[in-house]
C-alpha cells in the first residue's frame, strides 16, 4: 500500500539506507520468492499478485475493512509497513506520514488505524507540491500530510524506531474539543454498555461512557448502618430507562430489584398507597385520571364525588372507591331512585364505564390505579432497592401527548411519590435518575420535587435528583431548596440567542452573589497558561508540564446555606490512589496471563 505497484506484486524503495533490502527480507521471511529488477530500485514478489487480486487491491489501493477489526498486533504491523516506507520521524519524536491526493483512501484508513490503537491523531492537511528543474517550477499532485506523536512501536525500521520517544507528556495523549455547535433538540436516551468499565467508542474511536457515579454512591450509602441501629440505610434508586443494566450490580451487593413491568402488584402506586393524607390522595387521583383520560369538568366533579363516597364506605384505592360508588348508584336506580338521592351525580355510571373500559385497554394504568383493597403500598427493607422500568421505558418520547405518554408520566410521578413515602421517617435515600424526565413546569413530578427539597429534613429522608443540565433544576423551581453544594469548573460562554451559560446557571441555582465575576472567571478558566504552565486560577486539576504529575487537585467553591462560597481543594488520599493503582495493575496482569494462556 505504500511503495507497491498498483497493478502487480512489485515494490520500489530507497536503496541508500538499505530500505529496499529490508522489505525484501520481510517477504523472504514470510516464504515468498523475490526477484530484483534491473533498475536496482525495485523487486518482484512471486505469487503476490494473486493475493492482491483476492483482497481487491489491484488498481484499488485502500485498507480492507476487516483489517480495522483485526488484533492489535496485526494493526500495528500494518501501520509499521506504511510508516517504514512513507513515514518519517524527526529528532523530537514528531512523526509525519504523507500521501499524494489520489491516495486519500489510504490516508483516511491510516487515521482510522492509528485512532483504533489509541493514538491521538488530528485531521490530515492538504498542501500544494512541486519541484524546480533548470530554474523552472513544476506543479505536481497535492500532498496529504499527517503528523502525530506516540511512543508505541509504530516503526519496524531500526533507524526510525530508535527515534521514538520513551514517554509522552499527558497533554500529548489528550483529545481536545475545538468547536461545539448547538443542534436541534431531539429526544435522546442515555445508554450503558456491558463492558467492565462501561466505556464504548463513538465516531473515529472517541471513547465515552454514561457515568454510573450516582448509582455507585447509592451502593455505598446502602452499606452504612441505619441511624436507628436496625440494619443498613434504606436506599431506593429509580431508573426510568428500559433495560436491566443496573440489576446485576444491585443483586451482587445483596440489594433488591423491582421491575415495573412484572414485579409490582396492580395498584402498588395508587394515590391512596403513596400519599398518606387521604384528602390529598383524592385530589391527586382526580387530577391523574381526568388528565390521563382527557376528561372535562363534569368528569372531574363526578370523580370527586365518587371517590369521596367510596372512601367513606371503606375503599382504600381509586378503583375500589369508584366501583363502590357505581354499585351504589346502580342499586339506587334499580330501586326507583336517582343517583342524586345518595349524593352522587347523574353521570356516575357513564364515568365509571369510561374509566373501566380504558383500564382494560391500558395495562400500564394498573400500576397507578388499584382495584383491590388488599394491595399493599411499596415497602422496602434495609440495603438498596432498585426500581427499574424493565422492558417498557417510562421516558416519554418527544412531545407525545397520547394517552400512553400521559400514563407514563403519571406512573413516574406516582413511583417517585411512593419511594418518598417508603423511606419517610427512616433517614433513607431516594435517587431519581434521568430527572429531566420529571422536572419542569409541564412535568408530572415537578410539584413532588419542590416538596421534597423543602420538607426532606423534617420528613427524615434525603432526595438525590440526578440530571445533566443545571438549567433543568432552575426550570423545576428548585432554587432556594439546596442548602449545600460543591461548584466545580463549568463552561461560561456568552449567553445569546437563547443559549444558557452552565456557569451562570449554577450561580443562579445556588443564589451566589458574584459582583466582580471572579467565580465565573475561575469556573471557565483553562488549566494551562499560554506558556504551557499550570494556571492557578483554574478550578481544574493542575498538572506539571514537565513531569505530568498532579501539582494541585481540582478546586470547588463550597456553598453552605446563605454564606458566600469559599474555594476548597479536593484531595484524594494517596492511600486510596495506591489501592486503585494496585487494583488496576493486578487486573492488567490477570488479563495478560489469560491472553497468554489462550
Amino acid at each position: 500500500l505504500a511503495d507497491g505497484s498498483k497493478r502487480a506484486g512489485e515494490l520500489t524503495s530507497d536503496t541508500k539506507a538499505g530500505d529496499l533490502d529490508y522489505v525484501a527480507e520481510r517477504f523472504l521471511e514470510k516464504g515468498y520468492d523475490v526477484t530484483y529488477k534491473s533498475d536496482g530500485k525495485s523487486f518482484y514478489v512471486r505469487g503476490f499478485t494473486g493475493k492482491l487480486r483476492y483482497a481487491g487491491l489491484l488498481s484499488n489501493k485502500h485498507i480492507p475493512e476487516k483489517y480495522f477489526f483485526s488484533s492489535i498486533g496485526q494493526r500495528l504491523e500494518l501501520v509499521r509497513g506504511l510508516l517504514d516506507q512513507d513515514g518519517s520521524i524527526d529528532e523530537n519524536g514528531s512523526i509525519e506520514f504523507t500521501q499524494s491526493a489520489d491516495h486519500e483512501p489510504i490516508m483516511r484508513g491510516m487515521v482510522r488505524l492509528l485512532r483504533s490503537l489509541g493514538i491521538v491523531v488530528h485531521e490530515p492537511t492538504r498542501s500544494k507540491a512541486g519541484y524546480t528543474l533548470d530554474g523552472e517550477h513544476h506543479d505536481t499532485q497535492d500532498r496529504l500530510r499527517l503528523t502525530f506523536t506516540t511512543n508505541l512501536p509504530v516503526f519496524a525500521l531500526e533507524r526510525k524506531r530508535m527515534l521514538l520517544p520513551k514517554t509522552l507528556r499527558e497533554t500529548q495523549q489528550w483529545m481536545y474539543i475545538k468547536d461545539i455547535r448547538k443542534v436541534e433538540d431531539v429526544p435522546c436516551r442515555c445508554i450503558t454498555v456491558g463492558s467492565p468499565d462501561h466505556t464504548y467508542l463513538v465516531n473515529d474511536y472517541v471513547p465515552t461512557h454514561n457515568t454510573m457515579a450516582a448509582f455507585s454512591l447509592f451502593l455505598q450509602w446502602s452499606k452504612i448502618d441505619a441511624r436507628d441501629g436496625k440494619g443498613k440505610t434504606p436506599c431506593i434508586y429509580i431508573n426510568p430507562k428500559a433495560g436491566n443494566d443496573l440489576e446485576d450490580a444491585t443483586r451482587s451487593q445483596g440489594g433488591t430489584v423491582i421491575r415495573l413491568d412484572s414485579d409490582v402488584a396492580n395498584g402498588t402506586f395508587d394515590p391512596f398507597n403513596v400519599i398518606p393524607n387521604v384528602e390529598e390522595a383524592k385530589e391527586i387521583a382526580v387530577l391523574m385520571m381526568t388528565n390521563i383520560l382527557g376528561g372535562d369538568t363534569k368528569m372531574e366533579s363526578a370523580m370527586t364525588a365518587m371517590l369521596d363516597y367510596g372512601v367513606k364506605h371503606g375503599a382504600r384505592c381509586v378503583g375500589r372507591a369508584l366501583l363502590v360508588a357505581a354499585q351504589a348508584v346502580a342499586k339506587t336506580i334499580k330501586a326507583g331512585n336517582t343517583a342524586e338521592s345518595i349524593g352522587l351525580p347523574s353521570n356516575t355510571l357513564e364515568v365509571f364505564s369510561t374509566i373501566n373500559m380504558n383500564l382494560k385497554a391500558n395495562q400500564g394504568l394498573r400500576l397507578i390505579f388499584g382495584t383491590d383493597n388488599d394491595t399493599k403500598p411499596l415497602t422496602i427493607s434495609q440495603n438498596l432497592t432498585l426500581i427499574n422500568a424493565g422492558d417498557r421505558s417510562l421516558i416519554p418520547e418527544g412531545q407525545d401527548d397520547s394517552m400512553t405518554a400521559r400514563i407514563r408520566q403519571w406512573t413516574l410521578r406516582m413511583v417517585v411519590m411512593g419511594a418518598g413515602t417508603a423511606v419517610r421517617g427512616r433517614d433513607g435515600m431516594v435517587g431519581v435518575d434521568e430527572a429531566w424526565v420529571f422536572m419542569g413546569k409541564d412535568k408530572g413530578a415537578s410539584r413532588t420535587f419542590e416538596q421534597w427539597v423543602r420538607m426532606a429534613r423534617s420528613q427524615r429522608f434525603t432526595p438525590v435528583i440526578i440530571s445533566q443540565k443545571v438549567q433543568e433544576f432552575i426550570d423545576a423551581d428548585l432554587t432556594g431548596g439546596i442548602s449545600r453544594a460543591l461548584l466545580l469548573a463549568l463552561d461560561n460562554p456568552e449567553e445569546a440567542n437563547g443559549t444558557v451559560s452552565p456557569a451562570k446557571s449554577a450561580e443562579r441555582l445556588l443564589g451566589i452573589e458574584d459582583p466582580n465575576g471572579r467565580i465565573l472567571q475561575r469556573m471557565g478558566a483553562d488549566d494551562t497558561l499560554d506558556n504551557g504552565q499550570p494556571n492557578p486560577n483554574s478550578l481544574k486539576r493542575l498538572v506539571s508540564a514537565s513531569t505530568g504529575k498532579t501539582v494541585r487537585g481540582a478546586v470547588a467553591y463550597f456553598k453552605d446555606g446563605s454564606k458566600q462560597p469559599i474555594p476548597v481543594e479536593i484531595v484524594i488520599p494517596p492511600a486510596l490512589l495506591k489501592e486503585i493503582s494496585t487494583t488496576a495493575t493486578d487486573k492488567i496482569a490477570r488479563e495478560q496471563r489469560k491472553n497468554k494462556e489462550q
